[in-house]
């Protein structure tokens, strides 16, 4: 023990030390005849155990003084939907309607725009999920002229997005033409299937891999 301190005075600094730990904030005073312990605490029993720690530390004799309100923890935040429930939510949405488009254009349907509106509301409760757009198309038409319209299409759903303030810095819209049918093109109903937009996940591999990309072989843009 250092020179002129209190006795036990090391005794007293662990039990100033137990019953800081138990304060979310507030402050521990000692001096040679007391201590006194005041500020906030988010157990509801913190007086008690702040107490029997004094006590059982010090003994029953000990002089000190209690004052610590309750103070109730935040509450924590509610987790967000997970990214595959994000993206299924979306795509449940496109089963039951369909992003449409005017024919032979890249120009939203009244039908599309009111799609649009509900994959909007599910996409601001996702803002950090990074999806892909998919434009696709059917096999009528040159190949090349169906990418073009595919892509056009994808950026047109992306745009609309962002005019409907959803936060698109984790979105992406790519035009695959007619690459990935999901039904026979040699049919109307299996050409009108495979004209779509559809939402998919965008794993991390992807997203370094694209990063990457953009930075070029030597690191720079």
């Amino acid at each position: 023990m250092g020179e002129g301190l209190p006795q036990n005075w090391d005794l007293r600094a662990l039990a100033a030390t137990e019953a800081l730990a138990m304060l979310s904030e507030g402050r521990v005073e000692m001096t040679a005849e007391a201590i006194t312990v005041t500020g906030s605490s988010p157990r509801e029993d913190a007086v008690q155990a702040i107490t029997a720690e004094l006590r059982r530390t010090l003994g029953q004799e000990a002089a000190f003084s209690v004052d610590v309100a309750y103070a109730p923890p935040p509450p924590e935040e509610e987790a967000g939907p997970s990214p595959k429930a994000c993206v299924a939510a979306v795509n449940g949405i496109l089963l039951d309607d369909r992003i449409d488009f005017d024919p032979g254009s890249v120009e939203l349907g009244e039908g599309g725009r009111e799609t649009v509106d509900r994959i909007a509301e599910v996409l601001r409760g996702c803002p950090d999920v990074p999806m892909e757009i998919g434009g696709h198309t059917d096999s009528q038409g040159r190949d090349e002229m169906n990418q073009l319209l595919s892509q056009a299409r994808a950026d047109a759903v992306l745009s609309a997005l962002s005019a409907r303030r959803v936060l698109t810095s984790q979105l992406t819209a790519r035009g695959y033409g007619e690459t990935q049918p999901i039904a026979d093109n040699g049919t109307e109903a299996g050409r009108e299937a495979n004209r779509r937009i559809a939402f998919r996940l965008v794993t991390p591999e992807e997203q370094q891999a694209e990063t990457e990309a953009e930075a070029g072989p030597d690191g720079s843009n």
